[in-house]
């Protein structure tokens, strides 16, 4: 079955997948980004869910600073000297959130190309955690939504992912 994505879904959500290995990945889709369909209504509970998880996992951190601020900049009206100050203030808060679902053995995604005037649909691996957990692990009711949206790519071999290409049937 394909995935369903809507393109017009302007509110900063996280949405899951599974990878072919059976593990989990969290994309962030930014103030404007592609969102699996099918998250548009369940986000919220199933964020709950996921972050009632334990932390017991290690995780490494692969975005750069000026990596996600140059995803950022491009909607804002910000003089570079401004934004260097708001990275320099935010850089902590940033790395704290992008390590919460990995902490707890998820993989995070971040939509950060930004390109065209489109909707970006490529989502670069920011975090990752050092022990996976796998989709069986989830509460029932997250695994029962998140086993929806099935990712034609491993995780832990990716840097990034366009979701355009996941839309072909399997």
């Amino acid at each position: 079955m394909p995935v369903e994505f809507d393109y017009e879904f302007l509110q900063s959500i996280t949405w899951y997948a599974i990878d072919l290995d059976g593990k989990v990945g969290a994309f962030d889709s930014g103030q404007m980004a592609q969102a699996a369909a099918r998250f548009v209504t369940d986000w919220r509970r199933i964020d709950e869910l996921v972050c009632a998880l334990p932390e017991s996992s290690e995780y490494r951190l692969l975005m750069r600073k000026d990596q996600y601020w140059d995803g950022v900049r491009p909607v804002t009206k910000l003089s570079e000297e401004n934004m260097k100050h708001i990275q320099e203030l935010m850089w902590p808060t940033v790395q704290r959130i992008a390590s919460e679902l990995p902490r707890r053995g998820i993989f995070q995604f971040y939509a950060t190309r930004h390109s065209y005037g489109m909707l970006p649909a490529t989502y670069d691996l920011v975090c990752l955690p050092v022990s996976p957990i796998s989709a069986t692990d989830l509460p029932p009711e997250a695994l029962r939504i998140i086993k929806e949206v099935v990712a034609p790519v491993r995780f832990n071999e990716t840097r990034f992912t366009d979701i355009r290409e996941w839309s072909n049937d399997r």
